[in-house]
């Protein structure tokens, strides 16, 4: 395997996986020095795969959930600084659901990619590099 393919399919597994760098580096038969650095590269389309809209919107729903699965509990009604809570927490959802982000981008990409790898791996591949350039610009971000 070319060190372009190792580096393209570290990436891919860094990106969409929960291993670890030295598992991966491991997989790709690496060192761990060199997918230390490759990962430094990624570290902000991570970040953004991590934070798409879907998993904040659900980690704010679990919080709604934990206050009032913790009225419930212990039988009684929602403090008013837990209705706060609640109402800041909704806010806050509907201000990101109504914003177009780098997240969005990402995760489109990601659906697009999905349903394009069994048709044409090739064309994949080679979309994903004009992908990853329009996100590290959207980013601002130079590659």
């Amino acid at each position: 395997m070319k060190n372009s393919e190792k580096k393209e399919l570290a990436k891919q597994l860094f990106l969409h996986t929960t291993l670890n760098q030295n598992e991966i580096a491991e997989k790709v038969h690496t060192t761990p020095k060199t997918m230390g650095k490759w990962c430094k590269e990624w570290r902000v389309l991570k970040a953004a795969i991590s934070s798409t809209k879907d998993h904040t919107i659900a980690r704010l729903y679990g919080g709604i959930d934990l206050i009032l699965k913790a009225a419930e509990d212990e039988k009684r009604p929602i403090t008013d600084a837990e209705a706060d809570k609640i109402s800041k927490i909704n806010k806050t959802i509907g201000t990101i659901d109504k914003d177009l982000d780098l997240a969005i981008y990402i995760q489109v990409f990601e659906e697009y990619n999905r349903y394009l790898m069994p048709l044409n791996t090739d064309l994949t591949r080679e979309n994903n590099v004009y992908q990853d350039k329009f996100i590290s610009i959207k980013a601002g971000v130079s590659n």
